[in-house]
């Protein structure tokens, strides 16, 4: 009898046995994730070898070749985007040193304004210090002011005090909002796209919106900057200032110290 001795074919590769094969879980690509990939393929990189690197499978690759255009720019105007937020940081350190000259300078108008003002006899401009003349080139515009009330509401309140108090108490327990700030906007704003990048239902078009509205934000900023506060400075040159009353000391300046009104008071 003749034997028959079978041949087994070898298997071929990457041929799945018994289910063990892992399915491929593709990765979800940031937008400098896809330009990237985008730059090793036009560089001759297999698209075999960009879904092993990336972790996706060829049918993305494909659809970002068919969206490169559209991509590209969109990835260059977020550059220019960030590239805003950079140079804004550069602006405040400039802004910084240009504050503390504008103190400086603040200062030499306020100490001006007092001996104009000592000059004057009423009691008012006496009793005035520096950290009036500061908080009055200081005010804030935005703060509430006081209403001017009229003949009417005047008469109403002499009639009828029980109802003017109630009405006042019902004015003081409105209290607006704190404002956030521009830098905290910008900060929520990157955190914000950093997360929606995460997500493939998010299109490109969606975090686009996102970089203008942070783009517009960065436009704005410099017309809501305040100038930094210089109470602390004057509130110190005041307490030099009384220091100075109550400890005289003989000076060398040949220039003789400006004190006309307590002098007089005095005699």
């Amino acid at each position: 009898m003749r034997s028959v001795i079978g041949i087994m074919a070898p298997k071929r590769p990457g041929t799945p046995t018994g289910g063990s094969e892992k399915k491929r879980k593709n990765n979800v690509l940031t937008i400098s994730e896809k330009i990237d990939l985008l730059k090793q393929l036009d560089g001759g990189t297999s698209v075999r070898n960009l879904c092993e690197i990336y972790g996706v499978g060829s049918s993305t690759v494909y659809d970002l070749k068919k969206q490169k255009t559209k991509l590209r720019e969109f990835y260059a105007r977020s550059e220019t985007v960030k590239a805003l937020m950079f140079r804004e940081a550069d602006l405040d350190d400039i802004n910084a040193d240009f504050d503390g000259f504008r103190v400086s300078d603040n200062s030499k108008h306020i100490r001006e304004l007092m001996d104009y003002a000592k000059g004057f006899s009423h009691p008012i401009a006496q009793a005035l210090d520096l950290d009036d003349v500061a908080e009055w080139m200081t005010v804030d515009d935005d703060a509430p002011v006081i209403q001017n009330l009229t003949t009417e509401e005047v008469v109403n309140m002499v009639t009828n005090p029980a109802q003017a108090e109630e009405d006042s108490d019902e004015d003081d327990v409105y209290e607006p909002k704190e404002r956030t700030s521009i830098d905290k906007l910008l900060e929520l704003g990157n955190d914000y796209v950093a997360g929606l990048e995460q997500y493939p239902f998010i299109s490109e078009q969606d975090i686009m919106y996102m970089f203008n509205i942070q783009a517009k934000i960065m436009n704005v900023k410099p017309l809501y900057m305040k100038q930094k506060s210089i109470r602390s400075y004057f509130k110190q040159q005041r307490m030099q200032q009384h220091s100075t009353l109550q400890n005289p000391l003989p000076s060398s300046s040949s220039t003789p110290d400006i004190l006309p009104v307590e002098l007089d008071s005095d005699e």
